[in-house]
């Protein structure tokens, strides 16, 4: 899993799973080594997700990156979280999710060389994911672990999914996604943030209690 650094985009930034011309490129973090016993893997590093869910949030998890990354490693490539660091991890954003969005990013490791990767932003008792541009093999089964970490680890009572309405696989990732139990968000609804409320995405909930 990967926190995200402080994002502050600019004007006309890109809505979820969008890049914006406002923040830098999201850096590309180095490559764990595989542990069956443990299909997610922790690192800390910068993003562009959900810009608009951060904009009014002073810093994000790798303000605090001195702390959370390994010593001398690079403050925009950190390598992976060591297992005795991920209750650290949690206990932050635990802190800090109830104050501001807290960026995340899981890379979940199905088989050594399968893995896949959902960015995300934890506000509260909601989980807000991206979509990946493509679904390797296995994707069901990496989600399906992510929901119970968020569930289980983060306190997460909603799971709320970006989906660009472009995408040429729309139709196969609704239909997916629904017969596993989520709905369509109307853009009304109080778990719609107005910063991401926007007319070219489609929002798919699920309610995890």
């Amino acid at each position: 899993m990967c926190a995200g650094g402080p994002d502050v985009p600019a004007h006309g930034s890109a809505p979820p799973g969008g890049v914006s011309s406002g923040a830098s490129s999201p850096a590309t973090p180095s490559t764990p080594t595989h542990d069956d016993n443990n299909p997610f893997k922790w690192s800390v590093t910068s993003g562009d997700l959900l810009s608009a869910l951060l904009w009014a949030s002073a810093s994000s998890l790798a303000g605090s990156a001195e702390s959370l990354a390994e010593p001398g490693s690079p403050p925009h490539n950190h390598p992976a979280l060591q297992p005795e660091r991920r209750a650290a991890v949690i206990s932050k954003i635990l802190e800090r999710k109830d104050r501001q969005p807290v960026k995340i990013e899981f890379k979940i490791f199905l088989t050594e060389n399968t893995v896949t990767r959902w960015e995300a932003v934890v506000q509260g008792n909601t989980i807000y994911l991206r979509m990946p541009t493509v679904l390797q093999s296995g994707s069901k089964e990496s989600f399906m672990l992510l929901l119970d970490f968020a569930e289980e680890r983060l306190g997460c009572n909603n799971c709320i999914i970006c989906v660009l309405k472009s995408r040429p696989d729309r139709a196969t990732v609704l239909r997916t996604f629904m017969f596993m139990g989520f709905q369509l968000l109307p853009p009304t609804s109080p778990l719609m943030p107005q910063e991401i409320n926007n007319p070219d995405y489609v929002f798919l909930h699920y309610n995890m209690q």
